[in-house]
């Protein structure tokens, strides 16, 4: 199933990847830690600016601000690094979203990530529950979608269809902002309402693995747009066999 994706989307993911990896947590985490794939080359593929803030977050969840942050000896990236991102960088479109949220400042693993992605570099980023990945993925690709075009632009693969919702929900309220549809893919529930939302034009999908390819063998998901890939949990989707 892996080889499938990798065959139909388009050749971006297999560039070389800059590697980030922090430690910072919020009080509710897992000792486990989670793996994400983002595929930054969307940056250059788009007129968009990705100004990035990340705090993002639905209250209690991995996106909140625990205020925590990491020891910077502990944090692994490049040298020489690129300058930390700040939120005085996102679109004037976000902002507002960001304030009405309650999102002051961006967690470490958004601070040290971002500017890769502005760069256009592609990612592994690895950091712990809590610690803000989400928002370190999402608001980019929210950037960096052009809300005209109506076809599929980002892509995210979710491991599970809990957190496939939980990660749609919050893509909707940032997507919101800039006129950006969202579609979740799931399975357990019928095709009908999945299939006349990418008709409508979902410019921002998300979903599991196993949908997913369902769809694309059936010619219902055309993947030819998708400019932007994020494998969240990446190493769970690997352990479930995809």
């Amino acid at each position: 199933m892996q080889n499938e994706i990798e065959e139909t989307l388009p050749e971006a993911v297999q560039q070389p990847v800059t590697e980030i990896v922090t430690n910072e947590s919020s009080e509710a985490d897992s000792a486990m830690d989670e793996t994400l794939e983002l595929d930054a080359s969307s940056v250059a593929d788009t007129d968009s600016v990705v100004d990035e803030e990340a705090t993002a977050a639905y209250a209690g969840s991995p996106l909140e601000d625990s205020g925590i942050d990491d020891n910077p000896e502990d944090i692994i990236e490049p040298d020489p690094p690129l300058p930390d991102y700040e939120f005085s960088q996102a679109s004037e479109a976000l902002r507002p979203v960001f304030e009405a949220q309650g999102w002051k400042a961006p967690m470490q693993v958004q601070r040290k990530a971002i500017p890769y992605m502005l760069a256009g570099q592609d990612m592994i980023v690895q950091s712990r529950t809590g610690s803000g990945k989400t928002g370190a993925f999402m608001i980019p690709l929210v950037e960096v979608i052009e809300p005209t075009h109506l076809a599929p632009q980002a892509l995210v693969l979710i491991p599970t269809r809990e957190l496939a919702l939980q990660v749609g929900r919050e893509a909707e309220i940032l997507g919101a902002a800039r006129g950006i549809k969202v579609v979740v893919l799931y399975g357990g529930v019928g095709y009908e309402k999945q299939l006349k939302q990418l008709k409508e034009g979902a410019q921002l999908v998300v979903g599991t693995p196993g949908r997913v390819i369902d769809l694309m063998q059936r010619g219902d998901f055309p993947v030819s747009s998708i400019r932007g890939l994020v494998l969240d949990e990446a190493d769970e989707m690997l352990g479930m066999g995809f």
